[in-house]
Parts: structure tokens; C-alpha cells; sequence
């Protein structure tokens, strides 16, 4: 799979532009594997912290970041300070055995956590796309199960063109 990087004012790879004018940047990655949830903490005998599923999380959390560092390179991107980020998360999940090869494939439903996927996602990232994953201001993530022959891994979009939110239809 290919690692596609844009810089672009209005997030449309057709309008490209240096970031460093715009103070905008786009990045759009492509993390092939099979995507691999955060997970719990928990405390080992003498108290110290570790993931409950480390031997799958690091070389998944590795991947991303590997991915990212080689498309903020390409793109002449610095490590965004100070702003507010969005990012949206494209999850394409390994089809099990039992999944019906005849009939449309169903709605990813079952673990793993769209939530704790994201957070692997996220804390990849730190330090490579953005200072702190505390920057993302607005999220979209989805999930699915791949359809037949199709790679497994996770799209990830961010970008440092966020829209001012409107609260008003939340009663604020």
C-alpha cells in the first residue's frame, strides 16, 4: 500500500499549497496490518504499568508512527504546536472464517472497541503529527469488516483545518 501525504488550504489533494503559508496542513496515511486496540492498563508485582496486549499494541503503534514520520517528511511538515487538530479514522477490519462469502458483509459490531482503536491511533501520533493527542478537537471514526480480498489497516486524515463548532443545537 501506498503512504499518500497532501498540504493542502481546503483539504483537496487538487489544491495543493505550502503548509507553512497557509498554516494549515492536511495528511492523509494509509497503515496496512491489522489495526490493534489500545487495550487496559494493568500493574505487574512490583507496581509498574504495561498494556495488557504490548506484544500486538507496540509493533501496531510502530507502524503508524513509521507511517506518519515518512508522510510528514515528504509533505515538509514540522510537528503541529499550539493547534487545534482534527482527525478522522478509517478502520478495515480481518473478515473472520464464518463471515458469508455470498451475502453482503455485515456491520463490523463485535470487538475490537472503536474507541480503544482509536486511542492506539491517537497516542501513535504523538510527537510525529501533533505535540500532544489533547490538540484533537474533533474526531470521526468508523469501522468496518473488509470485503473479500481486500487489505486490512486503518486510513488516517488529519488535518489543522477545524471549523468552529456550533453548540447551539446541544443547548449551548
Amino acid at each position: 500500500m501506498t503512504t499518500t501525504t497532501h498540504v493542502s488550504k481546503v483539504g483537496h489533494p487538487d489544491k495543493r499549497a505550502d503548509a507553512r503559508s497557509l498554516g494549515i496542513s492536511y495528511i492523509d496515511i494509509w497503515v496496512p496490518g491489522i489495526p490493534v486496540p489500545q487495550g487496559d492498563l494493568s500493574a505487574s508485582r512490583n507496581g509498574r504499568l504495561y498494556h495488557s496486549n504490548a506484544d500486538n499494541l507496540k509493533p501496531w503503534r510502530y507502524a503508524i508512527e513509521w507511517r506518519a514520520k515518512a508522510a510528514m517528511k515528504a509533505a515538509k511538515l514540522p510537528v503541529v504546536e499550539q493547534l487545534p487538530m482534527s482527525m478522522s479514522l478509517f478502520f478495515v477490519l480481518r473478515r473472520v472464517k464464518g463471515t458469508a462469502k455470498t451475502r453482503a458483509t455485515p456491520p463490523a459490531i463485535k470487538k475490537p472497541d472503536l474507541d480503544k482503536l482509536a486511542r492506539a491511533c491517537g497516542d501513535a501520533l504523538t510527537s510525529v503529527v501533533y505535540v500532544d493527542d489533547s490538540q484533537i478537537i474533533e474526531s470521526h471514526c468508523y469501522k468496518r469488516i473488509a470485503e473479500i480480498d481486500e487489505a486490512v489497516g486503518v486510513r488516517i486524515v488529519c488535518t489543522t483545518d477545524v471549523s468552529p463548532y456550533d453548540a447551539e443545537g446541544f443547548g449551548g
